[in-house]
């Protein structure tokens, strides 16, 4: 359904694609001037294989390793500066984002805590295609935060803090996108 016209508009859509449901339910105001909005969104499928063969993902898991899929999330206001709030099961991880992007119009900014965890690094290398070597043990699960913050080609990742098994990470890094290849520096 979608309500409305001019300058503002109101909208709850819904469908399934080759098994991936979605659903879009929102407004947005001041279209003919600073446009802004209030989305809240859900994408779900059963199968991450099926769903990487159809839009050509490139993900392959291990046989029986497949894992469902959801993005969940609202995201809020203009041109200007969105502010977004972000869940994800892929890969049997559980990934949360939640901050601020601003400039979108014109250059990417943005401002966003990160947090990630799966229960088994085996499993999640499976999940992604990767063998584990069969004579190892797993060393158990993995967890990993760090705050965001950049634009324009660098981003800064601020008060890393992770864990796989018992091994303990913290630090720093910065990614630079600009020039030919991509970039990495970190202090961990």
């Amino acid at each position: 359904d979608i309500i409305g016209g001019g300058d503002e508009i109101s909208f709850d859509l819904r469908t399934t694609l080759s098994g991936l449901k979605a659903s879009l339910i929102g407004r947005a105001q001041d279209l003919t001037g600073q446009p802004r909005a209030d989305l809240k969104f859900d994408l779900t499928h059963a199968s991450l294989a099926a769903l990487s063969r159809t839009f050509e993902l490139g993900i392959k898991p291990l046989s029986r390793a497949d894992t469902p899929f959801a993005l969940r999330g609202s995201v809020k206001g203009g041109s200007g500066k969105l502010s977004f709030d972000l869940t994800a099961n892929v890969v049997g991880a559980e990934v949360h984002g939640k901050g601020t992007a601003g400039d979108v119009a014109a250059k990417s900014v943005i401002d966003a805590r990160l947090e990630a965890a799966h229960k088994d690094l085996v499993t999640l290398l499976a999940a992604l295609g990767q063998p584990f070597p069969a004579d190892q043990k797993s060393p158990g699960a993995v967890r990993v935060s760090s705050t965001i913050r950049g634009g324009g080609g660098r981003y800064e990742l601020h008060d890393i803090k992770g864990t796989v098994g018992a091994l303990d990470l913290q630090g720093k890094a910065a990614v630079e996108t600009a020039g030919p290849r991509l970039k990495l520096t970190a202090k961990l």
